[in-house]
């Protein structure tokens, strides 16, 4: 029941940028120099780091913090990393980073939703508290087209 509801969290911030973007140019300046494409692309990047480290839950293996030179960094190295993609690829990057990340939390062992792990950038929580950090952030970004 748990994971029926950490993924219905997910959808349910995915199906709010969706009605958001649908009211916004991809040019927008969303905060100074970014735009909504690097907002998208910088969501997709932090779904990226995050798929990896649900996979070393599940796999055991030794964890990482991929977001070790701090998180301002990561955001403007994740950005400048799709500078080159248009638009419609950095949707379809996002929602492919979604669906692996949705996909590691269906298929993982039951027992593992509730086993602390390392987040990417070195902060120790469950699968839960990565959702929910991860949904807020969608929707924190939601909030922000909407206000353009």
């Amino acid at each position: 029941m748990e994971r029926d509801k950490l993924i219905q969290q997910l959808d349910q911030a995915r199906g709010k940028l969706k009605a958001a973007l649908e009211q916004i140019d991809p040019q927008t300046e969303l905060s100074p120099g970014w735009t909504t494409k690097d907002t998208l692309a910088h969501i997709s990047a932090w779904y990226e780091v995050c798929v990896k480290s649900l996979r070393v839950l599940v796999t055991g293996d030794e964890p990482q913090i991929t977001v070790s030179q701090g998180i301002d960094a990561f955001n403007d190295e994740a950005t400048a990393a799709r500078n080159n993609m248009s638009f419609d690829e950095v949707l379809q990057e996002l929602e492919a980073n979604r669906q692996h990340f949705k996909a590691i939390i269906d298929e993982m062992p039951a027992k593992l939703l509730s086993v602390e792990f390392i987040y990417p950038w070195g902060v120790l929580g469950t699968v839960s508290g990565v959702v929910n950090i991860l949904a807020e952030h969608e929707e924190e970004h939601v909030q922000e087209i909407e206000s353009k």
